[in-house]
């Protein structure tokens, strides 16, 4: 820490070089290289993946490793503790913020905001999209007898919170009875539109996309479902790409699927590398992800940044995707309205396709103010 630039400190659960955690892993890497320049930044996660039980390969734990964007430490877990926690804290000049990601991971969310409280120091708690109503109603009592709890306890009073939408600064408000004055509303830094060479659209015939972990909360049945009403002229193959997280639901999309017509296809790819990813862009002619709620949706502006247009449930923060011609949010109650986008797209030959949605990428990038982004983070750990 020899660096005469401010001090940051990050707890997280998943850091780079994992993967499988999707969105949370994306933001704070984007956030920790964009602010490389301006912080000392360092980050303490597991020492493994998210839904792996095999520690990172030629990593070692328990010890700061260097990163060009951030000195980072994976803790084994062994030293998932409150005391290894508070002694790494306390290693940190009085005025370094802490800055916690989650609300519920007792190792990277609770145990910091205790030992900042414990060492008085300032922190910001970036929730995630932990707090949405969508998120809340997975294992719901307990959440919120949790929250409850540590609300009673005080733990909340001395937070500052940091948003990523409009709709999360609500949800902060409305769970933990927070003040607006409280609550910094910044978006996720995204990434830079991808120069993505594509193979041709032909009509009658689409080639659809999804990349997020097969879970209720990212709607994977309802999608494969969509698909029983498409016409049996139109021929449809759906890649989902993704680790399984909750293996019964996995089980219900895969009797789904299964029960298709033959001019439906649908493949489960499993867990892919982003570099693995961001080389299926260009065979695919649409993004479908029609989940119960996003915080920010990285694969949603991942796809469009790759000039791949979206078709995306209503509960997210990407909105009049249609007026911007680059998709379309759909209330999840308008069924009829995914089948007919689908339809439609479908329907498009190669010269359709390319003079509908050649300029997404282009776009996307006017949607994100990229250098505003990240003058407000430098400020808000500033202060």
């Amino acid at each position: 820490m020899g660096s005469d630039k401010p001090k940051l400190l990050i707890f997280t659960d998943w850091y780079l070089p994992g993967y499988q955690a999707g969105g949370p892993v994306r933001s704070i890497a984007n956030l920790a290289i964009d602010l490389a320049g301006r912080f000392d930044i360092s980050i303490v996660c597991r020492d493994r993946d998210y839904l792996s039980t095999n520690p990172y390969p030629n990593i070692p734990a328990n010890e700061w490793v260097h990163r060009p964007e951030a000195r980072v430490m994976y803790l084994d877990q062994k030293h998932q503790n409150y005391s290894k926690i508070k002694s790494i804290l306390a290693a940190f000049p009085t005025e370094t913020p802490v800055h916690v990601n989650g609300m519920f991971s007792p190792v990277f969310s609770v145990f910091p905001i205790k030992a900042a409280l414990a060492l008085k120091r300032r922190h910001i708690i970036s929730p995630r999209g932990m707090l949405a109503p969508s998120a809340l109603a997975l294992k719901g009592t307990k959440k919120k007898l949790f929250l409850a709890a540590l609300k009673r306890l005080g733990w909340y009073r001395k937070a500052e919170f940091h948003a990523t939408s409009a709709e999360e600064v609500r949800s902060i408000q409305t769970v933990l009875g927070i003040d607006s004055a409280r609550v910094s509303l910044i978006p996720n830094i995204p990434g830079s539109p991808v120069a993505t060479v594509r193979t041709q659209k032909r009509a009658k015939r689409l080639r659809i996309l999804q990349v997020a972990r097969i879970a209720p909360e990212k709607n994977n049945l309802f999608a494969i479902q969509i698909l029983r009403d498409i016409p049996p002229q139109v021929e449809v193959e759906f890649k989902l790409v993704g680790p399984v997280y909750d293996q019964s639901y996995f089980e219900m999309c895969k009797i789904e699927a299964a029960a298709l017509p033959g001019h439906l296809r649908v493949e489960f790819a499993g867990s892919a590398t982003p570099v693995e990813i961001e080389k299926l862009y260009g065979h695919f002619d649409l993004f479908f992800l029609p989940s119960l709620g996003e915080n920010y949706g990285h694969a949603i502006i991942d796809a469009l940044l790759h000039g791949c247009p979206v078709l995306i449930s209503d509960r997210t923060p990407w909105r009049d995707l249609q007026g911007l011609q680059v998709g379309a949010d759909i209330a999840l109650e308008d069924k009829v309205g995914f089948v007919n986008f689908i339809c439609n797209l479908a329907n498009m030959n190669e010269a359709d396709y390319c003079g509908t949605y050649s300029h997404i990428a282009s776009t996307a990038a006017t949607l994100m103010d990229r250098p505003d982004m990240i003058e407000n983070y430098s400020r808000l750990f500033h202060e």
